[in-house]
């Protein structure tokens, strides 16, 4: 689910979504 290869211009953005969603994931 790592995709640090793609550079995109909201990469901080999709970062920060990435792991709000992972945690979300982690913590059901």
């Amino acid at each position: 689910m790592a995709r640090t290869s793609e550079t995109k211009p909201a990469n901080q953005f999709e970062n920060f979504f990435v792991n709000v969603s992972e945690r979300l994931l982690t913590a059901v």
